[in-house]
């Protein structure tokens, strides 16, 4: 019997993951591609898919080469919840006390991206600028939201992940 559980794992790859997505945050506000929402969606999704994959693998090679449909959902599940939740309190700790200046960035970003569309009046710029404070600022529903937003998503991305990588094992007694 094999003593990876898919809970431990998950978190000790929940970790890992978090660390992967605030270098990649860091290098972006560094860069200055935090400015460039398209580039940074692609390189985000190519490097989230590539880490999940081989997350998935190396887990189902821990195991031993098997792993079922509900262990891989629940590792992945639990990655994706204890990278969300580390993530959360960076972003918080990145933007109320790295760069104070964050949300003006943001918004002047927003208003230039807008202007180029046709424009925004002030009254949607300052809504935008209550909204985003808002979500900058720590609270149990902004937390609640993150977590539940992070399940929905990371129990699909676990299914699809493990219907393609499960691999049953023989010798197991169901």
């Amino acid at each position: 019997m094999n003593k990876v559980t898919p809970f431990l794992y998950g978190i000790k790859m929940g970790v890992l993951y978090a660390a992967v997505s605030i270098i990649l945050a860091l290098v972006y506000y560094v860069t200055g591609l935090d400015g460039q929402a398209m580039i940074m969606s692609i390189i985000n999704i190519v490097v989230n898919v590539v880490l999940l994959v081989y997350i998935t693998k190396s887990f189902r090679k821990a195991r031993g080469g098997y792993m079922s449909l509900g262990q891989g959902m629940c590792m992945i599940t639990v990655t994706g919840v204890v990278s969300t939740v580390i993530s959360y309190f960076f972003n918080l700790l990145y933007v109320n006390y790295i760069d104070t200046h964050f949300v003006e960035k943001s918004l002047m970003q927003t208003q230039k991206m807008m202007a180029s569309m046709g424009g925004a009046n002030d009254e949607v710029m300052e809504a935008m600028r209550v909204q985003l404070e808002a979500q900058m600022e720590f609270s149990g529903l902004n937390l609640g939201l993150a977590l539940a937003g992070a399940v929905v998503m990371y129990v699909i991305v676990g299914l699809i992940l493990s219907l393609i990588f499960r691999k049953s094992d023989p010798e197991a007694v169901y």
